[in-house]
């Protein structure tokens, strides 16, 4: 009992001491594990200069900053430009006695720095740089440490398409980086980095800025925002994103506000796009997906064949109709909201061209730089390459080569003839 009451007290000392970021510890000076900043961007007062979110102390605003809503009842922080003076300041030394951090936080990225950390008050010197933070764009996202003297690590970095909101969270210890994107470890490194060192007493904390040359800056969202006092475990950073899922399915409602659909058409297993030679039935398949803000009550007909579904936000619903094989081209519609709207069509008198060559040496041209062009009221689409060669086809399967100094050999239209004269003469080639 004695001992609980113990750690109790303890807990309560060091959310006291958050205000001013005394370093904090328990009863036996051990340093704390607890959550060492919060940041929701619901705060009341943001928007004013500063504000103070329930756990991390005064935020400061610096430059052009705006606070939107990622869905309704819920704002996020959005730096537009990226701008070198468009930041928030955290109260220094955040981490302060730390001998490892982790930040987690939703992120929409344009480009740029997500956040840093670095006990240097001027500029980053290359291969001298001391910090850690976290850089972003919709292709890659970068987890940076660096407390180097005269050599450089090399990053840790995950590819992908991180366009739309994620779940990021960095790890950071002394012998090892880890990048976790929606709860799932991305990449990773066991090099030795002194990042203790980092979180002195003045180190400062941005989120949107880093301290290269005159300074950096950052566009896109960022909501959310947490820092660690230690290392996550994979189970921690889970819950998280998990927790997460909840809230990229609001901003996409919020964002998009629509309902998506597309149709396939099978006869038995197999996935046709024209009603010419099939005979029983014809299953089409229309998958749906709503992003508004409530269910919708959509109707799919096909034909003289109606279905009607009811789809939750956020969710997605399959309907299937089954109907005799028609004789003719057919469309599929959806209704909702008492607007009916064409989302598929299926054809007849549809007719594939001959069969290809087999592929072979002398069949196969390799093509450098292709182009194709067609024309209104010209049935041959052209091809033109930068090896100074022409190919026409007229079913963009069999083609037939011409040189370019041999051209009048081709039957080919005025605009064509046009064409090339304007874009592809030897001269233009060979600049």
């Amino acid at each position: 009992m004695n001992k609980t009451i113990a750690k109790l007290i303890a807990i309560l000392t060091c959310v006291s001491a958050f205000a001013s970021y005394a370093p904090c510890v328990t009863a036996d000076g051990a340093p704390s594990d607890e959550l060492l900043a919060e940041i929701t961007f619901d705060e009341s007062g943001k928007g004013g200069g500063s504000f103070a979110p329930s756990i991390g102390g005064t935020v400061t605003e610096h430059g052009s900053i705006r606070y939107t809503k990622s869905f309704e009842g819920n704002d996020a922080l959005t730096i537009p430009s990226n701008g070198a003076d468009n930041y928030l300041e955290l109260p220094k030394g955040i981490l302060n006695g730390k001998d490892a951090a982790t930040f987690s936080f939703m992120l929409k990225p344009s480009s740029g720095w997500a956040f840093m950390t670095t006990p240097l008050a001027g500029a980053q010197e290359y291969l001298n740089e001391k910090y850690i933070g976290m850089l972003s764009a919709p292709a890659s996202i970068t987890a940076e440490r660096y407390n180097n003297s005269g050599a450089r690590l090399s990053s840790v970095s995950s590819s992908g398409s991180f366009s739309n909101w994620q779940h990021v969270s960095a790890v950071f210890e002394e012998n090892g980086t880890k990048l976790y994107i929606n709860g799932e470890l991305a990449a990773s490194d066991s090099a030795a980095v002194d990042i203790a060192s980092l979180f002195t007493a003045d180190a400062s904390t941005w989120i949107g800025h880093g301290n290269w040359g005159e300074g950096e800056g950052f566009s896109g969202s960022v909501d959310n925002f947490r820092i660690y006092g230690k290392a996550l475990s994979d189970e921690e950073i889970k819950a998280l994103a998990d927790e997460a899922d909840e809230y990229v399915r609001k901003a996409v409602i919020y964002e998009k506000n629509s309902i998506t659909a597309e149709t396939h058409f099978f006869s038995s297993d197999k996935e046709v796009f024209s009603v010419d030679g099939i005979s029983g039935d014809l299953t089409i398949k229309t998958e749906i997906k709503n992003y508004t803000a409530s269910d919708a009550d959509i109707t799919v007909t096909a034909g003289t064949a109606q279905k009607a579904v009811s789809v939750a936000s956020g969710s997605e619903d399959e309907v299937v109709i089954t109907m005799p094989c028609p004789d003719e081209e057919m469309c599929v519609s959806m209704t909702y909201s008492g607007k009916t709207s064409e989302i598929a069509r299926i054809y007849a008198g549809v007719t594939s061209p001959v069969a290809a060559k087999a592929d072979s040496a002398a069949t196969t041209e390799g093509v450098h730089d292709p182009s194709i062009v067609k024309f209104p009221n010209d049935d041959t689409y052209y091809v033109y390459s930068s090896h100074h060669l022409i190919f026409t086809s007229k079913d963009l399967i069999n083609w037939e080569k011409h040189d370019f100094t041999h051209i009048n050999a081709a039957t080919i239209s005025p605009n064509t003839q046009r064409f090339i004269n304007d874009n592809y003469t030897n001269t233009k080639m060979n600049d």
